[in-house]
């Protein structure tokens, strides 16, 4: 009777404490917009070279209305334009969007209200939500001409293209389609993966110490755990992207999450209960841990954005 009631008191703690957590998740995934855990979001950058004296003031124009948090000019609709007062010189960034919401693309792809400056060459980048069909539109400020390139598709979970807009130039003919060619950076795709995983293992170990998790087996099957499982989603979600698109990936993002979640569970249940670590530990534990890494890398994906 007594090991009985001890369960029932185990099984009680389990299940409040995966309603707490379950509830406190959900609250952080409503109010922000999906950094969740330590995994990639997808991301587009374009390098320019070749960016002539005055400089560009560059967009990416989308085939559809919105992109994420972002959306095209409704003039019936005041709300719809972007918050000059975002900006520190609210002048320009009047100038600048006076550019693009006036201009009429042939093909009908919209102005989503985001855009940059660039004085020389150098990159821009689209860190949340960018369009998965879109075209490149400059605006050259000196000779205050329009050009813009063939639409472009986004192909991975991070996708890279460059513009040599000195190549274009000496073409001498603006009706001519600004080239964009791919150019993936495996180099920093693996940095940032290293920096995903890294994060993820330091926080989840202080989080065993925390836990009194200390043994040798506990923290060596906390690491090969969750650098298997960051594996495996870093992989699973960049070929969901290249083959299905960027919006199938954030379809799939939170239930991919859950997985990994069960998968560490009931790793840590397994292997750690034969060292005598309740179950009801080891579920709190990972539930813990990945809330933990999940608003940990909500607040890294501020500071470092290549990675996250």
């Amino acid at each position: 009777m007594t090991d009985m009631r001890f369960r029932r008191n185990n099984l009680s703690k389990l299940i409040l404490a995966a309603a707490i957590v379950t509830a406190l998740v959900a609250a952080v995934l409503g109010a922000m917009p999906a950094y969740a855990d330590m995994g990639p979001h997808p991301n587009t950058t374009i390098t320019f070279d070749g960016v002539p004296q005055g400089g560009v003031i560059v967009t990416l124009l989308s085939e559809d209305k919105y992109s994420g948090p972002w959306q095209w000019y409704d003039p019936s609709d005041p709300d719809s334009k972007v918050d000059m007062s975002q900006f520190t010189d609210a002048q320009y960034a009047e100038y600048c969007w006076q550019l693009f919401v006036n201009y009429a693309d042939k093909d009908g792809y919209y102005f989503v209200q985001r855009w940059w400056t660039l004085e020389g060459d150098g990159q821009i980048e689209w860190g949340y939500h960018p369009p998965d069909n879109f075209k490149i539109l400059l605006y050259f400020v000196d000779t205050q001409t329009f050009a813009e390139s063939d639409v472009c598709k986004t192909y991975a979970l991070n996708s890279y293209f460059a513009v040599d807009l000195s190549e274009w130039l000496q073409t001498g003919d603006g009706a001519l389609p600004v080239q964009v060619r791919i150019s993936y950076d495996y180099f920093g795709e693996i940095v940032g993966l290293v920096v995903r995983l890294a994060a993820t293992v330091v926080i989840e170990l202080l989080l065993a110490l925390a836990f009194r998790l200390t043994s040798r087996k506990s923290l060596v099957t906390i690491t090969v755990t969750n650098v298997v499982t960051q594996l495996l989603l870093n992989i699973g979600l960049n070929l969901i992207d290249y083959f299905q698109g960027i919006i199938m990936v954030l379809f799939v993002y939170l239930p991919l999450e859950l997985l990994v979640f069960l998968v560490e569970a009931a790793t840590y249940c397994i292997v750690l209960r034969k060292d005598g670590v309740p179950v009801w530990k080891c579920f709190v534990y990972s539930l813990v841990a990945n809330f933990v890494s999940l608003s940990a890398g909500f607040g890294l994906a501020l500071v470092l954005p290549w990675a996250f």
